[in-house]
C-alpha cells in the first residue's frame, strides 16, 4: 500500500501517519525512507530530523526518528488520513477483514480518535467474531458493516501525493 495523504499536510503530520502507520503494519519502512529521501533530493538544506529518518538502521531508530520531526502533530487527523488508508484495503477473506478491524482499532486507540470511533469498529470485530463461530450474522454483513464505518473516513485525504 502506498500512503496517501493531503499535499498540504506538515512534514510532522506525515511523520506522524509514518510512525502510527508503522506500528499498525499498514506502511513499510521502505515507503518511510522513500518519503524521506524525496525531501532531502528536494531541500537545499534538509531537516536534520528528516535525515535521521532516512539514515535510520532499525526499525526502533526508524520509530523513534519520525516521531522527532519537528513541527505540531494534529493526531487526530493523522488517525483520519490513517483510517481512509485503510478502509481501501478491504479484503475478501474473513481472516484478513478481522486483521483490518483490530488495525482500524489500534489506530483509533493510538491517535486519541474517540470512544465512538473505537467502538464503531469494537462493534464490528464483535459481528465478525459471532459470524466466523457461526453464531449470528454473516461474514458478508461484517463486511458491509466495515464498509460503512470507513465511509466516514473517506474524504480525509484531499490533494493525495
Amino acid at each position: 500500500m502506498t500512503l496517501r495523504y493531503p499535499q498540504n499536510l506538515s512534514d510532522s503530520n506525515v511523520a506522524a501517519c509514518f510512525q502510527y502507520g508503522l506500528e499498525a503494519g499498514i506502511v513499510t519502512e521502505e515507503e518511510v525512507k522513500n518519503w524521506a529521501l524525496r525531501i532531502v533530493d528536494t531541500l537545499a538544506d534538509p531537516p536534520c530530523e528528516i535525515v535521521e529518518v532516512l539514515s535510520s538502521l532499525t526499525f526502533a531508530q526508524l520509530h523513534g526518528n519520525l516521531g522527532q520531526v519537528a513541527g505540531e502533530r494534529h493526531t487526530e487527523l493523522v488517525g483520519r488520513v490513517l483510517l481512509c488508508n485503510l478502509g481501501q484495503l478491504l479484503p475478501d477473506d474473513p481472516a484478513e477483514l478481522g486483521t483490518i478491524v483490530r488495525k482500524a482499532m489500534q489506530i483509533v486507540r493510538s491517535t486519541g480518535l474517540g470512544d465512538d470511533d473505537y467502538y464503531l469498529f469494537d462493534a464490528v470485530d464483535d459481528g465478525l467474531n459471532l459470524a466466523l463461530s457461526g453464531t449470528y450474522g454473516t461474514i458478508a454483513d461484517c463486511r458491509q458493516a466495515l464498509v460503512d464505518a470507513f465511509e466516514q473516513y473517506r474524504q480525509c485525504n484531499g490533494s493525495e501525493t
